[in-house]
């Protein structure tokens, strides 16, 4: 594994809005910062069809958010390491460093880390898939969308009716699988309800296989138990999802700041910030990733300042 030798000040792990904040701000106050992203920047919110919640914006489409976000980051000059960090090793005192291994680029050495990694999609329990026959939301191309292309959800969240919402814009036929009750703001459950698509409350999805062609075949039931088949081109799940951590090692228990002595983002390592969707659970807010992204990066630079002022560095 290559080792590199520089010690940086700050590595933010995850590229969406908390940490492409997190990566300006420190950049700004004059720390070196490298931003290490897996997939393309913008996180979660390159899904979004429409955000309507964040007030500097009138309601607008997440990609086009994050497009603004991307020319700060490039503007800024602040580096970029498409990859993915595998594990985390924190250091012993203080004043030493973390140990970042990369899968491409080897090992990374920083003085400080804020994770915003946000959350991974993931199959609940109860939903006995193979992989094959399903997509996670921001896996299926639109461009297969053509008219007339039918596309089960399964979910009832906002993340499942704003989905819902983008390919029936697509021109897709779109048909919603819900074991509850529909659970998103009034406005976004109004703009569903007076849609095209084809809500199915108390839904219970039993089964799914390929088909011999192409597309799935569903099974579920009712919420009388009655037992249904119905083919569909694509199948998307969007009802669970997790914290991302990459593995921590060094310590034997890793916290989130949930308690008294760390609020904020900050968490029970010196020098390691939490930031974003990893940290505040079903509040997906852009305005509290941005809150966040900010809130840390300056953290980060206190923690370097107090170090410099020791004669430490």
């Amino acid at each position: 594994m290559k080792k590199n030798k520089e010690i940086i000040d700050l590595a933010v792990v995850g590229g969406g809005p908390a940490g492409m904040t997190a990566a300006l701000e420190a950049s700004r106050l004059g720390l070196k910062v490298i931003l290490i992203e897996r997939n393309e920047l913008g996180g979660s919110l390159r899904l979004a069809r429409k955000v309507a919640n964040f007030p500097p914006w009138p309601p607008v489409a997440g990609s086009f958010l994050v497009g603004v976000f991307k020319k700060r980051i490039f503007s800024a000059g602040i580096k970029i390491l498409k990859d993915q960090v595998l594990r985390l090793k924190a250091p012993g005192h203080p004043q030493r460093c973390y140990h970042l291994m990369l899968k491409k680029f080897g090992q990374l050495r920083s003085r400080t880390v804020i994770l915003a990694t946000g959350q991974d999609f993931f199959l609940p329990e109860g939903l006995n898939f193979k992989r094959e026959t399903y997509f996670f939301p921001g896996e299926l191309d639109l461009y297969r969308l053509k008219r007339g292309r039918k596309v089960a959800i399964v979910g009832g969240g906002e993340v499942a009716l704003d989905q819902a919402l983008l390919y029936a814009d697509w021109g897709a036929e779109v048909v919603l699988f819900s074991r509850s009750s529909l659970k998103a703001n009034p406005e976004l459950l109004k703009e569903v309800e007076s849609s095209e698509v084809r809500i199915r409350l108390n839904a219970v999805l039993l089964s799914t296989r390929q088909r011999k062609t192409s597309g799935v075949v569903v099974e579920w039931s009712s919420a009388s138990g009655e037992q249904h088949k119905e083919e569909f081109d694509y199948l998307v799940v969007a009802c669970g999802k997790r914290p991302s951590l990459p593995g921590i090692s060094g310590r034997s228990v890793f916290e989130l700041p949930r308690s008294e002595d760390y609020p904020g983002v900050a968490t029970r390592l010196p020098g390691l910030y939490l930031a974003g969707d990893l940290k505040n659970g079903r509040q997906r807010y852009v305005s509290l990733a941005v809150a966040d992204g900010l809130l840390a990066g300056y953290e980060a630079f206190q923690f370097i300042e107090n170090i410099r002022k020791r004669g430490e560095l």
